[in-house]
């Protein structure tokens, strides 16, 4: 059975970032209901730890942001993945630069279906799978 990885730049190579989605803590939920209520969530507070935050919804909390340094207060805001959603431009790269490089790379050279770092990538992962 081979092991999932994550998915990565065609181009550079790097890891795709997680696709998350952010949830501001309120007081009073009634007043937060927005247009962007697709991008962003609201859950009502007070919310003073990132466990307390898994709690309330579905996903993996993976950042949190206090009201203070000190985290007296409880939480602002905390992002959440769902387990499976990436961000990539073009659905393979991590920035748009790195899918134009890729397409003069392709124009230059047509039989090259990976970037540099994407190759040393690929052949780390192949020795790691022996």
């Amino acid at each position: 059975m081979q092991r999932e990885t994550r998915p990565f730049c065609r181009w550079c190579g790097k890891n795709l970032p997680k696709d998350t989605k952010t949830f501001f803590v309120v007081a009073d939920l009634k007043n937060h209901k927005s247009v962007l209520e697709g991008i962003f969530g609201y859950v009502q507070g007070p919310v003073k730890s990132a466990a307390e935050a898994q709690r309330l919804v579905n996903g993996t909390v993976v950042k949190v942001s206090y009201k203070r340094p000190d985290h007296e207060g409880g939480i602002s805001k905390f992002n959440v993945w769902d387990g499976v959603s990436y961000k990539a431009c073009w659905g393979f790269f991590c920035t748009n630069s790195c899918a134009a490089a890729m397409g003069q790379a392709t124009c230059k050279h047509p039989h090259s279906l990976f970037g540099p770092g994407a190759l040393a990538r690929d052949a780390q992962l192949r020795k790691a799978q022996r």
